[in-house]
């Protein structure tokens, strides 16, 4: 679930804004973005294997059928609880626990895919290096591959300094730039889910069944 950001292809830092979420005709929180960061968790990761873990325990479900509404935003507390929702709810989950164990992280509402479905995930910075945390792949793992960098297209971010809430506004990258680098990348991408489907082919059923849910929820949104 966690990526690699090849640099160049993705507009990591933004630029600040007056809270974007209002301005775009875009998904947005259902609670003010203090409610998200403001209440303790009972979990506390200590690594991203931890996170990983318990996301593979919580259950990918659209909110019309969770919670019968067309958008809602679960808070972090409540989420680790019932351990269900769909894409905003395990980014704002994993939002904390990477600000808890102590790195620069944001979360990131935005486009997925070829289709640009609506979707939400994590960014953080390591060891001088920017990654990508989705935890609708948790299923799949710790690492995802660096190719996956071009399906997300942020459309703005939110940061939080430990007193204030921090807006940020992305510039949408050239889709159609890049090529050569997607083919430098390929390679990885061809062994990465080569070696992950001979080790997993007994799973293949669960997982072809989640994907349809999970794009079925991103159609509806």
């Amino acid at each position: 679930m966690f990526l690699e950001i090849i640099p160049g292809f993705y507009d990591m830092e933004g630029r600040r804004s007056y809270r974007p979420h209002l301005k775009k005709k875009f998904s947005h929180p259902t609670f003010p973005f203090g409610r998200y960061v403001s209440r303790p968790l009972r979990i506390q990761c200590s690594n991203l294997a931890e996170i990983s873990a318990f996301l593979q325990h919580c259950r990918q479900i659209s909110d019309k059928e969770a919670f019968g509404k067309d958008d809602y935003w679960l808070p972090p507390d409540e989420f680790e609880k019932l351990k269900k929702g769909d894409c905003d709810d395990f980014a704002l989950w994993t939002w904390r626990q990477l600000m808890q164990m102590g790195y620069s992280a944001r979360f990131v509402a935005g486009k997925f895919g070829f289709y640009g479905g609506g979707h939400a995930w994590v960014t953080f910075q390591c060891n001088g290096k920017s990654y990508i945390a989705d935890g609708t792949y948790s299923l799949v793992g710790v690492r995802l591959p660096r190719t996956y960098t071009f399906k997300y297209h942020p459309v703005y971010s939110v940061a939080w300094d430990g007193k204030n809430i921090l807006f940020y506004s992305h510039k949408q990258e050239n889709s159609k730039t890049g090529i050569n680098q997607r083919i430098l990348y390929l390679p990885e991408y061809l062994i990465f889910w080569g070696i992950f489907w001979t080790r997993h082919i007994h799973r293949v059923p669960v997982a072809a069944f989640r994907y349809i849910q999970r794009r079925i929820g991103v159609f509806r949104r």
